[in-house]
């Protein structure tokens, strides 16, 4: 392999041309307009004077100059060097004696590789001078290797600096970025309400997410492209909530659409209580989650859009399975048929099927997250009326006997009597105080129970003893009296649920139940921005569709459907103590 070398290096020294000698390296000032040039003539210089410092340069003769050369341009260059490359191969064979005056001192070195560094390129030589400086380098170094350690420093800090500038800019641009809002469209199908005998309720239904605009986030890859739901303010799970089907259409409309199974408890909460009869509120509050965009480093907001035109978009009540063509179709029946199809709950009866709807819009972030579903319900009342007030009429019967019997009954027997009418009225006692969210003394429930056992204080005072019967006519007085109270509150509960209903509320079927006229939302066909509109739209341009109410101030804005019943309840609220009296 060396004789090749050799005989190669021999051809190439016989090609050249005498006349046209190559100028000789130099360490003097050299330009920037060649830094590869120079570089190459400082490892040339280096490994030419690693050739003469082993043996002594002065007695070294032409032809060990000439064969130093040689052997230098072999290790030098590959097998097919450039006419550049040859030039310098023959300025070493021809003109020794610089090659021989490039032997220099490790400290002349050191400069020499700082200056030729410094042109090549841009990188600070007063770091590269700090560096060297400060580690010990044995003199017996070459040229090459301060080179190469300084070329490693250069880019070593480069490489820092580079990445603490990109640090910098990603944090500047998470910073300054916003969150993106993802309109979204949820439609609920609610089919009936279930209950136990505890007072616990759950609202059955389908609901179905629709996500638009998914190209703009990561969601346009997602293996699950919908936001997550909770009820209200807990995360759902698979008791709660599951996914039916999954309908990908991001090719073809950008959007996806999700159904999903629903089983979620209700909040019930009692605006109406009122002995024997009681009216709650139960409520569910659905809110979609947030998630995070990994792609963009972004929080993806669920912006919920509102129908534009027809509310069954947003929200619809099953019809009943034998239809509204039953009995004529008449309306009264239907919604008859309905709320035996929605209730199946032992605790409490539908007032109307139809419930309260708002969405609530986060005036903060100009986005729309959530929706709340107010079913209003009553606690069978009739049933109380014969279980109670019977067995308080037969106490107050047989108590108006005992005072006035004609023959004068015994002290001892007659105090007995009064003892066991009033032991009968403390077992009834449990039924007649209700659980309440909070409490208050001052109703009118503890005072039908304090006229009860005052009437039967009194009615306790034997005539003997007291010298009078006019304590005990006084008590009796009172029992009866007691009775005025259900009385009284059965005639406002009725007035109060008539109000309330359908037809006192003036609500049509149609609000919430589908028709020929309906008209429902389908990706493929439609476009989402002519079915529905983002809270944040219709507050920004002033045009609320009639669909909705707005009110609320401070961090939220309350979007709703109009419902006569809100006047109502709002004055209710207004004076009642949930547990407790209407003034």
């Amino acid at each position: 392999h060396n004789k090749q070398k050799d005989k190669k290096m021999s051809d190439r020294l016989n090609n050249y041309d005498p006349e046209n000698p190559p100028s000789p390296p130099s360490f003097g000032t050299h330009t920037n307009q060649d830094a590869a040039g120079n570089a190459d003539a400082i490892l040339s210089a280096q490994r030419d004077d690693n050739k003469a410092t082993t043996a002594d340069a002065n007695s070294a003769g032409t032809s060990s100059v000439h064969h130093g050369a040689a052997s230098e341009s072999t290790e030098l260059f590959e097998d097919n060097p450039s006419p550049q490359e040859m030039k310098k191969v023959s300025a070493l064979a021809q003109h020794p004696e610089p090659v021989q005056n490039t032997t220099l001192h490790f400290e002349e070195k050191e400069e020499k590789a700082k200056e030729s560094l410094s042109l090549v390129s841009p990188f600070n030589a007063t770091i590269a001078q700090q560096e060297i400086t400060t580690n010990e380098i044995d003199e017996e170094l070459g040229l090459a290797a301060v080179m190469k350690k300084l070329q490693e420093i250069e880019a070593k800090i480069a490489t820092q600096n580079s990445l603490a500038k990109c640090q910098e800019k990603e944090v500047k641009e998470v910073k300054k970025s916003k969150d993106i809002v993802v309109p979204v469209s949820n439609f609920c199908l609610i089919k009936h309400l279930n209950g136990d005998g505890e007072g616990n309720l759950t609202l059955v239904g389908t609901l179905i997410q629709y996500v638009f605009d998914t190209h703009k986030s990561v969601l346009h890859t997602a293996k699950e492209p919908s936001f997550k739901y909770r009820f209200n303010d807990l995360t759902s799970d698979d008791s709660t909530v599951q996914s039916r089907r999954l309908e990908d259409y991001r090719k073809e409309k950008k959007a996806t659409r999700e159904t999903f199974q629903m089983s979620a408890p209700l909040e019930v909460n009692v605006v109406f209580d009122r002995f024997p009869f009681k009216i709650v509120t139960a409520s569910l509050l659905i809110e979609l989650s947030t998630t995070f965009d990994d792609e963009h480093e972004k929080r993806l907001r669920p912006n919920l859009l509102l129908a534009r035109k027809d509310g069954r978009n947003n929200i619809a009540v099953q019809c009943p399975y034998q239809g509204m063509e039953i009995d004529g179709g008449k309306e009264e029946k239907t919604i008859e048929k309905l709320k035996d199809k929605m209730d199946k709950m032992k605790c409490f009866d539908l007032i109307t099927p139809f419930p309260k709807i708002e969405y609530f819009q986060d005036t903060k972030k100009n986005y729309c997250p959530k929706f709340k579903m107010t079913f209003y319900l009553t606690e069978e009342g009739s049933s109380k009326l014969v279980a109670i007030i019977a067995p308080m009429l037969l106490i107050s019967t047989l108590n108006t006997l005992h005072v006035f019997n004609s023959d004068t009954p015994d002290t001892v027997d007659f105090v007995a009597n009064a003892a066991t009418f009033a032991l009968t009225a403390v077992f009834i006692l449990p039924e007649i105080v209700t659980k309440a969210n909070r409490t208050s003394l001052f109703t009118s429930n503890n005072g039908y129970i304090l006229l009860v056992f005052l009437g039967l204080a009194l009615s306790s005072f034997p005539e003997e003893e007291v010298g009078s019967k006019n304590y005990a006519i006084v008590g009796v007085a009172l029992f009866w009296a007691s009775f005025l109270i259900p009385f009284i509150h059965a005639i406002q509960f009725w007035r109060f649920q008539k109000k309330i209903s359908p037809a006192g509320g003036k609500l049509k079927i149609n609000d919430f139940m589908g028709d020929k006229e309906y008209k429902p939302f389908k990706v493929l066909k439609h476009d989402y921005n002519t079915f529905f509109k983002s809270t944040g739209e219709m507050e920004g341009s002033g045009e609320i569709p009639e669909l909705y109410l707005k009110k609320g101030k401070g961090k939220f804005r309350i979007f709703e459907y109009p419902d006569p019943r809100d006047t109502i309840i709002d004055k209710l609220s207004e004076k009642v103590t949930h547990g407790g009296e209407v003034e």
